[in-house]
């Protein structure tokens, strides 16, 4: 194991390392300006990691108030769904915080694995994200960063609020011109650089990250930041898949272009998605009648030719989607429920869909077609 002298630059390739009684063994991430490394305290054991941020006298300034900005807002918060500090310093060229270790890795790999969360995770995760950046909001901070990669999950998935290195100590009703977070999740009046109330920012980025939970995509349906700019300066978002009429309310109550018009954090708080025992997909249960579902299940059933079941079969896989559905029972309705997902989730890839509508259309009854006119249609 090597000990650091003051003057050593710490990095991968000196691994293992101690400093200041920690021993680190891994390079586990790298957040912004900062590598992450899992390491021990040697007198008692525990698990931590350090956030290691490399400094020179050329950037010197910018990144010492990123580390004191994240240092001086954490050692005022003490919440269970708030990432803890342990301690903090510097050394040589490098500033050092020691932090919780989340072995649940972030919320972004949670997504990404599971491609959107279940109604009754995104109620549990998303409660608790709006409990942790409220326990801010009542301290005057905004965290200005709010987006999946900054929500790591502890050994039990709950949550903990991350990264507060762009978070700003705010003065009640003044108004800010400073930047911060991904383009992805900004707001327009950030973007914009308009003076404003970073607190509404951070209802807006927190919407767009309701927005991934749900339905495991951006809600921007784009390919370049002038698109992007252009759908967020009008909130015209899209999900690829069903959700919940619920949390669809509380989303376009959040991801509005007036920052004054947002819910505030406690009324995010206050909304019926977490004050429900079950939430319903749009589109399914609530929405899709059992007349509708006997219909559809009629015109796949239908299709009983072999041929023209392997073409739309073929058809379903060239978007990500299993045609496993044709070997469903008739009378169970829980199957034909997913048969409607499953059918409906083709027509969300933009690029495909009127290729895939059109030579389904031929091959399918008519009644496929009134379908997808009068029910995919409305989820699009």
């Amino acid at each position: 194991m090597k000990n650091v002298s003051p003057t050593s630059i710490i990095h991968k390739n000196n691994l293992p390392f101690s400093v200041n009684n920690y021993c680190f063994t891994k390079l586990i991430g790298q957040v912004g300006f900062s590598e992450v490394f899992l390491g021990t305290n040697l007198l008692c054991g525990t698990e931590y990691v350090a956030k290691v941020m490399t400094v020179d006298s050329t950037d010197m300034p910018e990144h010492w108030a990123i580390f004191d900005a994240e240092v001086s807002a954490l050692k005022k918060l003490d919440h269970p769904r708030i990432i803890k500090l342990y301690d903090h310093f510097h050394q040589g060229s490098q500033l050092f915080m020691i932090l919780e270790y989340c072995q649940g890795g972030s919320l972004f790999d949670e997504v990404r694995k599971e491609n959107g969360l279940s109604m009754g995770r995104f109620q549990q995760v998303g409660r608790e994200i709006v409990e942790a950046l409220n326990y801010c909001h009542e301290r005057g901070i905004a965290h200005r960063d709010i987006k999946t990669g900054n929500i790591l999950l502890d050994s039990n998935n709950h949550v903990r609020l991350a990264d507060f290195g762009l978070s700003l100590q705010t003065i009640e009703k003044r108004l800010y011109h400073s930047l911060g977070g991904s383009f992805e999740y900004a707001a327009p009046e950030i973007f914009l650089k308009r003076p404003h109330d970073p607190m509404p920012g951070d209802i807006w980025a927190l919407g767009v990250v309701f927005s991934i939970m749900a339905s495991g995509f951006s809600p921007w349906a784009c390919d370049s930041f002038g698109e992007l700019k252009a759908l967020a300066l009008q909130a015209q978002i899209k999900f690829r898949k069903p959700i919940p009429d619920i949390i669809y309310d509380l989303i376009r109550r959040m991801i509005v272009v007036d920052p004054l018009s947002r819910l505030t954090i406690k009324e995010v708080l206050a909304h019926p998605v977490f004050n429900s025992a079950k939430l319903v997909r749009r589109g399914v249960s609530k929405s899709l009648n059992m007349k509708k579902r006997k219909i559809f299940w009629d015109s796949i059933k239908r299709v009983s030719n072999a041929d023209e079941k392997n073409e739309i079969e073929s058809l379903f896989n060239s978007v990500g989607t299993s045609g496993n559905y044709f070997e469903i029972e008739n009378n169970d309705a829980q199957a034909v429920v997913t048969a409607v997902h499953s059918v409906s989730g083709i027509f969300m890839l933009k690029d495909k869909r009127n290729h895939v509508k059109r030579r389904l259309i031929k091959k399918a009854p008519s009644v496929f077609e009134t379908f997808i006119d009068n029910d995919v249609q409305e989820i699009l």
